[in-house]
């Protein structure tokens, strides 16, 4: 039972995630392989992936349907609904790759290199998606440390919370230590960053995560499938 925040570091070593982009991605083309080569081969010689994550796991109250309190916090999570009275925690947090690639990005543009820009653009993305995956990773070890299963997930914007709660979950992960925060429009800065809650029980049955691809509406159009 959590009865406190627990806070983990944050992290910034590249090398894993650029060690698991050299092994490819699902129904990449020769082609695709190619330029995934290239641009990690730019991003790495010129340290464009920087990498920042951290997560705090907080006790929470979600006994009123889509209702979520949590560290002064009162959140709309519609996600977490059907485990509402078995919830007595939940996860927050944040990541990012840091603002290098996205700048590297901007210029090969402006010097009219748009292929080999797409290209870093993609690895940094994928990258990103690393590090989210092993944030939860790290997640579920804390959790099954304090006896407690996973639930659901959901990042802001997704039908399982919306994205005028993007502040709130970044507030929970204590995103600012990590360099993480919003624009004026609500975007998170740097861009190429994520933010996520995970609900977490004792009681809960466990969430098979069939990955991110099963949440998105644009799975279907998706390069990085």
């Amino acid at each position: 039972m959590v009865t406190a925040a627990s806070e983990t570091p944050t992290s910034n070593r590249a090398e894993p995630l650029c060690t698991a982009l050299r092994r490819g991605m699902p129904r990449e083309s020769a082609a695709a392989a190619l330029a995934r080569r290239q641009a990690l081969a730019v991003s790495e010689s010129e340290t464009l992936i920087r990498p920042v994550a951290a997560h705090r796991v907080l006790p929470a109250r979600a006994a009123d349907g889509e209702t979520l309190e949590a560290d002064g916090f009162t959140l709309q999570v519609p996600a977490f609904a059907p485990d509402a009275g078995k919830i007595n925690a939940v996860a927050a947090a944040a990541c990012t790759i840091g603002p290098d690639l996205e700048r590297r990005v901007r210029e090969l543009f402006t010097a009219h290199r748009p292929s080999v820009a797409l290209a870093v653009d993609r690895v940094g993305t994928q990258a990103l998606f690393r590090l989210s995956d092993q944030t939860l990773a790290a997640i579920r070890r804390e959790a099954k440390g304090q006896g407690l299963v996973l639930g659901a997930q959901a990042n802001p914007g997704d039908a399982g919370i919306g994205f005028e709660q993007q502040a709130a979950v970044l507030a929970l992960a204590g995103a600012e230590a990590s360099g993480i925060a919003l624009t004026r429009l609500g975007m998170l800065s740097p861009e190429k960053s994520v933010s996520f809650l995970v609900a977490l029980g004792p009681d809960l049955k466990g969430h098979v995560y069939s990955g991110r691809c099963a949440r998105c509406p644009a799975r279907e159009r998706c390069p990085l499938r």
